[in-house]
């Protein structure tokens, strides 16, 4: 088999394995996905995301910091507000 052709089948295979995930309006992986050097899922606080089959909803507003109360635990509130902290620094809430 000539060299030619060894690179016609290597493209046609290539074709294939790229059609067989890639549609224009999604994409379909069938095995796991790793990114390396870090990610963005959705582009602003308005996309949509859905988790292990919830229905997806734009971000949800930022959380309040507890305040009042009649009895003050500084430690549970120290962390809420990390917890609070966390979630918006993910972009899974507001900031």
């Amino acid at each position: 088999m000539d060299e030619i052709t060894k690179l016609k089948q290597r493209i046609e295979l290539l074709e294939r394995l790229v059609g067989s995930f890639a549609r224009p309006d999604i994409f379909i992986f069938t095995k796991d996905i790793e990114f390396r050097n870090g990610a963005k899922i959705g582009i602003s606080a308005t996309t949509k995301l859905g988790f292990y089959g919830q229905t997806p909803i734009a971000q949800p507003s930022d959380i309040s910091a507890p305040s009042g109360g009649s009895t003050i635990d500084t430690q549970a509130r120290t962390a809420i507000n990390t917890i609070i902290t966390d979630l918006a620094n993910l972009g899974l809430t507001g900031t």
